[in-house]
């Protein structure tokens, strides 16, 4: 399942329609437009059985209706939930404005994303998330700092290869294009971190020990120099930290990636920039690094990484505290960003990286 959540005219109709005819997926896609103010779960139902008949196999599989006293939209779940059992191939049935549907059409459609018959997938579009409580509709977890620090390096290194095949799937050449020609202007470039270089020299400085001001200048003035020449852009998630994720505990595998607010054209290494501070997080990134790099066939710049580190750890610590907010990660001596620093040191230690 995909959900595609933005304001009105911000061109997610355009972004999938774009999709479906550069996929070449016409005769595989189910298209529904939600009336304003949809409140009729019935009408809705019959607009999704017409749509799924339009397709290649559904116009096999899909039986139609007569009119029945007893025809609502569960009957109708129901049905299709026995008759596209047997699908083979795959169909996307897209929904758009899916805001507009009412409560019981809704609950309906969890219940059709809950048990997807056949090779069934669901792409949602709408100007706000729909309750639908997509983490427990994905059967999962996030990928929190607990489940990371009791994880075997097994399990780490399968969570880093499943990292691997979901970037390297998301970075891939068309999918910027096809966002591109989409979105137009409004696809952002390079998504800006939590704090520039300048913010961490000018006021994160007074809140570190007198030892680690000159330490954090350093970095600030190689992580310019790093950053002055990027990689070729891609399209990126922008946000991906670890409460984006939801992902099957037992077969560790990632089935739902959330928010998608900040995504934007910049290198792929901006897409691994929170994967250092997810609990053993240089073990993490050098597995995600090295299936990233076999799937893509080009190496993952680790100084790139680590410089795009750098200015979203340390412009979280920087952030929090001035907001007078906990820090998001429990770290020794109470999250102050004193602590955030000595751990960052420790990471460019273990990745052997020359600042």
């Amino acid at each position: 399942m995909s959900v595609v959540s933005a304001p009105a005219g911000s061109g997610k109709t355009v972004l999938l329609r774009s999709w479906i005819s550069w996929a070449g997926l016409a005769g595989q896609a189910a298209w529904v437009a939600a009336g304003r103010g949809e409140r009729d779960p019935l009408r809705f139902w019959l607009s999704v059985l017409a749509a799924l008949r339009q397709t290649a196999a559904g116009s096999v599989l899909v039986r139609e209706v007569t009119a029945a006293p007893d025809l609502d939209g569960w009957v109708i779940t129901e049905r299709l939930l026995a008759d596209l059992a047997p699908l083979d191939d795959r169909v996307w049935l897209v929904v758009d404005d899916v805001h507009e549907l009412g409560t019981d059409a809704l609950r309906q459609l969890e219940l059709l994303i809950m048990r997807p018959p056949g090779k069934l997938r669901f792409v949602l579009a709408g100007r706000h998330d729909v309750r639908l409580g997509l983490h427990r509709l994905a059967g999962g977890a996030p990928l929190s700092y607990e489940l990371l620090s009791v994880a075997s390096p097994a399990q780490v290194g399968e969570i880093g290869r499943e990292l691997a095949r979901f970037l390297s799937s998301l970075h891939q050449p068309e999918t910027l294009a096809c966002v591109a020609a989409a979105a137009g202007p409004a696809l952002a470039p390079h998504p800006p971190p939590q704090a520039t270089t300048d913010e961490l020299r000018a006021r994160l400085a007074p809140m570190l020990r007198p030892d680690q001001r000159g330490i954090v200048s350093r970095w600030c003035a190689w992580a310019d120099d790093v950053l002055a020449c990027r990689g070729d852009p891609v399209f990126v998630h922008g946000d991906l930290h670890g409460y984006n994720q939801v992902w099957d505990q037992q077969q560790l595998r990632l089935r739902l990636v959330a928010d998608f607010e900040t995504s934007g054209a910049a290198e792929a290494e901006y897409d691994f920039r929170y994967i250092p501070a997810l609990g053993p997080g240089v073990i993490l990134l050098i597995s995600a690094a090295k299936h990233y790099s076999q799937r893509t066939g080009s190496p993952l710049n680790l100084d790139h990484v680590m410089a795009w580190h750098l200015r979203s750890y340390l412009g979280e610590a920087l952030w929090r505290s001035e907001a007078g907010l906990p820090l998001l990660l429990p770290l020794p001596g109470g999250g102050t960003p004193s602590d955030y620093v000595d751990q960052l040191s420790e990471r460019f230690d273990m990745l052997q990286i020359e600042t």
